[in-house]
C-alpha cells in the first residue's frame, strides 16, 4: 500500500512556482490581483461616475463587483496554496491544497456572506458575485496546477 504522502506528491511539477524564486513571483502576482481588486473597489466608491465604471455598469450593472470578487478569490486562493506547498510543487500536491483552500474559501465567502446577502436582498448582483468567486477559484486552480510539459530525451548509443 502506498503512503499517503506518495499519493499526493508524485508526478510532474507544476509549471509556475517550482522553485523559491518562482514561488515569490507567483505570490507577487497573487498580491497584485488582490491589490487590483482593492483599487478597483476604491475607485468605485471614490469616483462612481468615472469612465471605466460607467462603461462597466453600461455593459452589466453587476460587472464591477463580479470582477472584484474574481480577482480577490484568485489572489486569496493562490496565497493560501503557494506557502503550503512551497517547493513540493507537483500538480497533485497543489490540487489537494487547492481543494482544501477552495472549499474553505467557498464555504466562508460564497456560501457564507454572499449567500446570506442574497437571501436578504434577492438581487441578481449577489449571484453574479458568487459566480465571480467560483470563476476566480477555478482560474487559480488552473494556474497553480498546470503541469510542465515533459521533455523527452532520446539516447543514442
Amino acid at each position: 500500500m502506498k503512503k499517503i504522502s506518495n499519493w499526493f506528491c508524485a508526478g510532474r511539477s507544476a509549471r509556475y512556482g517550482s522553485d523559491v524564486a518562482g514561488i515569490v513571483r507567483c505570490m507577487l502576482c497573487a498580491l497584485a490581483a488582490i491589490a487590483a481588486a482593492m483599487v478597483h473597489r476604491w475607485l468605485g466608491y471614490e469616483f462612481p461616475h468615472q469612465g471605466l465604471r460607467a462603461l462597466e455598469a453600461g455593459v452589466w450593472s453587476a460587472l464591477p463587483s463580479t470582477l472584484e470578487h474574481a480577482l480577490a478569490a484568485f489572489g486569496v486562493l493562490s496565497l493560501l496554496v503557494l506557502p503550503v506547498c512551497w517547493t513540493r510543487s507537483t500538480a497533485r500536491c497543489r490540487m489537494f491544497a487547492c481543494f482544501i483552500g477552495g472549499a474553505a474559501y467557498f464555504a466562508l465567502t460564497t456560501m457564507g456572506w454572499d449567500y446570506q446577502q442574497y437571501r436578504a436582498t434577492h438581487e441578481a448582483a449577489q449571484l453574479a458575485q458568487m459566480a465571480g468567486d467560483v470563476a476566480g477559484l477555478l482560474c487559480a486552480v488552473y494556474w497553480l496546477t498546470r503541469a510542465q510539459a515533459v521533455r523527452l530525451r532520446h539516447r543514442f548509443a
